[in-house]
Parts: structure tokens; sequence; C-alpha cells
């Protein structure tokens, strides 16, 4: 994956989220209609569609 892609990312109760994919220092997720920021933990796997 690069900056930019836009996946589902699925979460643990079972719904997804619509994601846009970034690095700053470190690789964070963009969701919603405010582009909340999430960052991404190390060595974290993620179920993700693209």
């Amino acid at each position: 994956m690069r900056c930019g892609e836009w996946f589902d990312l699925h979460l643990e109760n079972g719904r997804t989220l619509s994601c846009r994919l970034e690095l700053g220092r470190d690789w964070y997720i963009l969701t919603g209609r405010n582009d909340v920021r999430f960052y991404l933990k190390k060595n974290e796997t993620y179920q993700v569609d693209l």
C-alpha cells in the first residue's frame, strides 16, 4: 500500500471504516467527514479490503 490509498479497515466489532493511508513520522489513517486521524501501531496486523 502507498500514501493516499483508500481502503476499508475491519474493526473487531464487525464494523468497517473507510480510510485513507498517510505517512508522517509514522503511518496513520484518515477517516470520516473531518478526516479524523488515527495512528497505526508498529508490528500490528490489520485486516483491510482494497
